[in-house]
């Protein structure tokens, strides 16, 4: 995490997560996501090898965290598939008009 110099409003910071890219975001969320990092980065070999335990080998804050990501993950996944449902009366990618139920009994 490297500081910022904000142009207005809150102190900002940017955030560069494995090389991989960098954020730039609010110093309090950048200091945020690497303390959620590095509890992740403990409970996760904890998790792998007592898979039977599953999150009662970790201590409160990495389960915390666990759970924290895991409602990140389903929240973006329902977004994903909302996001993917045609609307009714939208054409599906097959051309036709949804009906606005996505069950495969009613594309029969």
């Amino acid at each position: 995490v490297a500081p910022a110099p904000p142009p207005d409003g809150p102190p900002m910071a940017l955030l560069s997560l494995d090389g991989w890219f960098d954020i730039r975001c609010e110093a309090d969320l950048a200091a945020s996501i690497m303390i959620l990092r590095r509890k992740i980065t403990t409970a996760f070999p904890k998790m792998l090898s007592n898979p039977s335990h599953g999150l009662n080998c970790l201590n409160a804050q990495e389960r915390s965290a666990v759970q924290l990501m895991g409602k990140l993950f389903a929240g973006d996944s329902r977004q994903q598939q909302q996001q993917r449902q045609p609307r009714r009366g939208q054409q599906n990618s097959d051309g036709r008009k949804s009906s606005g139920n996505n069950s495969r009994s009613s594309r029969r």
